[in-house]
């Protein structure tokens, strides 16, 4: 019997801890490792990758910097399934506009036609066989009357396609999950299946019921009678909290549990609510046929991934851990430990990592949220000019043929090509600023650059994988995600990630191909020559390629078949195996240079909503710090040829350099100008040292420890500067985390108010309110103490900074 790694977690925790002062110190210094160090690789540390147990799972979990093993981890499959699912179906911008005429979109209007779409789909099952009609769909141009909807037809050749795509989707959706269900006594699988399953599939709209929770909440009391007014009111809170919550179904019967039961996909329910079709939900339903898509295709590639890496009721980890124990000789108490924290990447993962229970916690967790949004309008309007470093990381350690091929072709071009059409993006969406974020028709493949047509295969455009990842602010009040939506595209921060992402994957693949060509060319030599030997260039290309997840002996060996010829025809199985290696190899290459913040990746406190005011705008610099610097160091300075630490060497200059033109570009911006024409033009903070401090600590390569620098009382402003136990610990606390700096501010405005310094006032205010805090306290402070004074000369009887003139 396989061990249950709840029952492991139990036991580790019951196990009395050592008070001593040498234990009380050891837990300390440990605990503050795993505050740097990525979860999964405290959770799997390298020291127990030497057992074969270990190493599997530090494979399945991404536990080490260097891979030992090729194809991908949890999360990463993960990934990757959801954007092969979403990429069965049209692209929805293109939709859209063949049904609006070719014009932009908007939230208001997509839903406006996938009403329509979701009635004609309705309409053409309407038969004995329940299969779709599709010559039952209108003609172009007809006036048609379906669901009480009366429009003109438009659209006819996507809709058809459409509908032929979602049965497909849904029809491989089910195959692939059901395979994971087979009864051992029947040999069948327990999957239930839905006949058209997409074609009425809704997801719930949580910015509906976050807007009107009470007739949510009296709705699901009224239809249902098993739906008391307490678990109505349960149920909420949980769709509500949760962002892997999507449905009734996730959290009716408690089974939202990877460990103790398995989540069960959306298609093995017994159908009892049927939300989506009870016209009592109809406004608490999500209406954009898209959006539905991509929350069934990420319920069943959750469903997939977790039975794959996890296995029922964890039944696939607890065997490994199992034999790390019984055949390997790991000490129980050590496998119990390594259980304990793969419980809690687990629960993280699936979003349920120290939710709060009590009623009072549900409402701090939503009033961070709520700080935490003013935060983010406040203080990242120059978010995009601070990640200029990035593009130094695009290019990291890489060889003219690297780059641009070995013919000399020119595959780093697309990169101006890329930028211009994310610019275009994010000037739509300015257009478009009404509340609705609006989307242009995205012509697709052929009209795209290389690195855009990449990033969109692998799923990159996602809300939730883009700047919202980056800068922590991904699970957020359902309220809030299109104002955050469409906030990062005005600012650019959207189209700057996606540029930077595109470039990378513009190169990946001459990368690989490089790396391949040399191991090929030394195998064939190897079979003329039995007595010739690895040098350090072929150990280096193995091990590049090996740590992008690539397979080196499979990729090789179709390689050499191929004889260089990249449009040779392959076999079905070559295809395949060459395809998936390079999807692989790309996915990890893109973020080898630009960080996607993942479970996994980052310290586990990051996943604790306790601590979100103190994590929030740390997302990339967190995984930054526990991935790409320590890879950086390993890869190229530790192990690296001289060539490799000249390139690292050239990559920290850089960087360093950005930095510098990073916070110049912020101070023309926020003071209209830098250096000594800031200071004689008012601007007290800084002075030479700090000038060249700062700009070294922008650069990123001190990760999270820049923040230490702060704490430590050695801020660079002198507000940040502290005086005693109390101010040091308020300011460190408001300091590290911006949302509580808005409260902190907000006591300011008040002190200066109370003090009758109107212009003071203005300046802490200005900090704290969107747009204006762009272009810094001094300057729009000056004008509202300028308004001041004007009004002081006005009224001779009253100053604003004295009682009276008298």
């Amino acid at each position: 019997m396989v061990s249950d790694m709840n029952d492991r977690k139990a036991e580790h925790e019951r196990v009395e801890k050592d008070n001593t002062l040498a234990g009380v110190v050891g837990r300390a210094l440990e605990g503050s490792v795993k505050l740097v160090r990525k979860l999964t690789r405290t959770a799997v540390p390298d020291r127990y990758r030497e057992t074969k147990s270990g190493n599997t799972l530090g494979a399945m979990t991404d536990s080490s910097h260097s891979k030992s093993n090729s194809g991908r981890d949890l999360e990463s499959y993960k990934f990757n399934l959801v954007s092969m699912f979403k990429n069965m179906v049209s692209v929805p911008e293109n939709f859209y506009a063949a049904l609006n005429n070719n014009k932009i979109t908007s939230r208001t209007k997509r839903a406006e036609i996938s009403k329509q779409v979701y009635a004609i789909l309705k309409h053409i099952i309407k038969n004995k066989s329940g299969l779709p009609d599709i010559s039952k769909i209108p003609q172009d141009g007809e006036v048609v009357t379906l669901d009480g909807i009366t429009f003109t037809m438009t659209g006819r050749d996507q809709i058809v396609q459409l509908a032929q795509d979602l049965n497909k989707l849904s029809d491989l959706m089910h195959s692939r999950q059901a395979k994971y269900t087979i009864d051992p006594k029947t040999g069948k699988p327990t999957l239930g299946y839905i006949q058209n399953y997409l074609f009425k599939f809704k997801t719930l709209n949580k910015a509906a019921i976050a807007a009107d929770r009470a007739k949510f909440e009296a709705t699901l009391v009224d239809q249902y009678r098993q739906i008391t007014p307490a678990i109505a009111k349960e149920l909420t809170d949980k769709i509500l909290e949760n962002d892997q919550v999507s449905s009734i179904n996730d959290v009716v019967d408690e089974n939202f549990n990877v460990t103790k039961g398995g989540i069960v996909p959306g298609s093995h329910r017994k159908r009892s609510l049927a939300m989506s079709e009870n016209p009592e939900f109809d406004q608490f339903m999500e209406q954009d046929i898209f959006a539905n898509v991509s929350q069934a295709a990420k319920s069943a590639a959750r469903f997939e991934t977790h039975r794959k890496y996890i296995g029922q009721n964890g039944e696939v980890m607890a065997s490994l851990l199992d034999k790390m124990e019984y055949d390997e000789g790991v000490p129980r108490e050590e496998v119990n430990a390594i259980a304990s924290r793969l419980v809690d990447y687990l629960n993280a993962e699936s979003g349920n990592y120290k939710r709060p229970t009590s009623e009072a916690g549900k409402k701090a967790v939503a009033a961070q949220k709520n700080l935490m949004f003013l935060a983010t309008f406040t203080m990242l309007g120059l978010a995009t000019v601070a990640s200029l470093v990035e593009i130094a990381l695009s290019g990291r350690a890489l060889t003219f043929n690297q780059i641009y091929g070995r013919e000399g072709k020119t595959s780093g071009r697309t990169s101006l090509n890329s930028f211009g059409r994310e610019l275009a993006k994010m000037l739509a969406d300015l257009m478009g600023f009404a509340g609705d974020t609006v989307r242009w028709q995205d012509k697709g493949v052929g009209t795209q650059s290389r690195g855009q047509e990449i990033i969109r295969d692998l799923g990159y455009y996602e809300w939730d994988v883009g700047a919202a990842t980056v800068t922590g602010v991904s699970e957020v009040n359902p309220l809030h995600q299109k104002w955050y939506e469409l906030f990062f595209k005005m600012t650019g921060l959207t189209g700057w990630t996606n540029f930077t992402r595109s470039m990378r994957a513009s190169i990946a693949n001459d990368f690989m191909y490089d790396h391949i060509n040399k191991i090929v060319e030394f195998r064939q030599m190897k079979r003329a020559n039995p007595e010739l030997v690895k040098d350090n260039d072929i150990q280096e290309s193995e091990e590049m390629l090996r740590n992008l997840g690539v397979n080196v002996d499979d990729v090789a060996r179709i390689y050499e078949q191929m004889a260089g010829d990249m449009s040779a025809v392959l076999s079905e199985a070559d295809d395949a195996i060459l395809t998936e290696n390079m999807r692989t190899g790309t996915f990890n290459f893109i973020n080898d240079a630009v960080a996607l913040p993942t479970v996994g990746n980052r310290p586990l406190i990051y996943q604790d909503p306790r601590f979100a005011l103190l994590t929030q705008f740390q997302g990339f610099m967190a995984t930054f710090s526990s991935n790409h610097i320590p890879k950086m160091y390993e890869q190229y300075i530790k192990r690296g040829n001289p060539s490799m630490k000249y390139n690292a060497f050239a990559l920290m200059t850089t960087m360093i350099m950005l930095g510098f033109a990073s916070q110049y570009l912020k101070d023309l911006i926020k003071y209209g100008g830098s250096g000594k024409k800031m200071m004689t033009a008012g601007n007290p903070y800084l002075d030479t040292s700090e000038y060249i401090q700062r700009g070294i600590r922008s650069s990123g390569l001190l990760g999270v420890a820049d923040r230490l620098i702060d704490t430590a009382g050695y801020g660079l402003y002198d507000d940040g500067r502290t005086k005693g136990g109390l101010d040091w610990a308020w300011k460190t606390v408001s300091g590290e985390a911006p949302a509580a700096g808005i409260i902190n501010r907000t006591g300011r405005v008040a002190e200066k108010v109370a003090e009758g310094d109107f212009g003071g006032a203005g300046q802490q205010l200005s900090k704290m309110t969107p747009i204006l805090s762009i272009f810094g306290a001094e300057r729009t402070g000056q004008v509202i103490s300028d308004t001041a004074t004007a009004i002081s000369d006005a009224v001779p009887s009253w100053n604003f900074k004295e009682k009276s003139n008298e």
